[in-house]
């Protein structure tokens, strides 16, 4: 029986859930962030977004606000998912390694330090302004500069 040489291409799901775990485990920014409870998707064009953020829940990890409205309870594996993020064609159509792993990383950014299902206000685009790639262009460069090979391979 002959084996096959041919490579196989890298699993996009495990590299984005291992960058996810890296930078929580070796970035303090991201320290507060859980790998289990953040779902990425591929999804449908949208302006000229490479990706976006959605928290799953309002304040305090809860499906239901004062006014009544709600947010979808979204399981994977038993787990609730607290937060969506989703990738898009640009993301994926002509971007270099480093620009789909910063576009995670800019996501995950958003991320409350609560990690209760809601967006950290200060982090967002409307109230940071041009403060928020000052704030955020210096980690980006630190972990991408620490990051080891092997997780930035699938993002090629």
């Amino acid at each position: 029986m002959k084996v096959s040489t041919k490579s196989r291409r890298p699993d996009f799901t495990q590299g984005v859930n291992a960058l996810i775990r890296h930078v929580a485990i070796a970035h303090r920014e991201f320290a507060h962030l859980d790998a289990t409870r953040i779902l990425v998707v591929a999804g449908e064009a949208r302006r000229a977004s490479r990706g976006t953020a959605r928290p799953l829940a309002f304040s305090g990890g809860k499906r239901t606000d004062s006014l009544g409205r709600k947010k979808p309870l979204v399981k994977l594996y038993g787990r609730r998912i607290l937060y969506s993020i989703t990738l898009r064609p640009l993301f994926f159509r002509r971007s270099t390694p480093r620009q789909r792993i910063a576009t995670v990383l800019h996501e995950l950014f958003h991320i409350s330090r609560h990690f209760d299902g809601t967006l950290d206000h200060q982090r967002r685009h409307q109230a940071a302004g041009e403060g928020f790639e000052v704030e955020f262009a210096p980690i980006e460069r630190r972990v991408w500069r620490a990051l080891p090979p092997e997780l930035i391979a699938p993002f090629a």
